[in-house]
């Protein structure tokens, strides 16, 4: 089998939208694969086929504001919305998602984050 036979790929995800980064994490033996699905927040996705919603998409007036970018470390997932000017942080152990106006602090958008351990 090649990568071309549609047989070696396998759909986990599904959405109208360009998917700008993905992250992945090993939990002792489970893997978790995390993706940015827009106006659903961030996704998780475990290899024996179960999902959840690990960062919801805040909402606004308008709306869920869509999650376009995500990074993940052992003890933090950060999300970026769409206009590239706010993060959400969602510490292990905690409920409550932080937000950080990063183009307000910086007077500009950004385009990736680093995490340093």
């Amino acid at each position: 089998m090649t990568l071309s036979d549609p047989r070696c790929w396998v759909e986990i995800d599904r959405s109208d939208r360009p998917v700008a980064s993905l992250a992945l994490r090993r939990w002792f033996d489970v893997d978790e694969l995390l993706i940015p699905a827009g106006p659903r927040g961030v996704v998780a996705h475990y290899g024996d086929g179960a999902s959840a919603t690990l960062l919801p998409a805040p909402s606004s007036p308008a709306g869920a504001v869509p999650i376009d970018r995500v990074w993940a470390g052992e003890d933090v997932t950060i999300g970026l919305n769409q206009d590239l000017g706010r993060a959400y942080l969602l510490r292990r152990g905690e409920e409550a998602v932080t937000q950080v106006a990063i183009a307000r602090l910086l007077g500009a958008a950004v385009e990736d984050v680093c995490l340093v351990l």
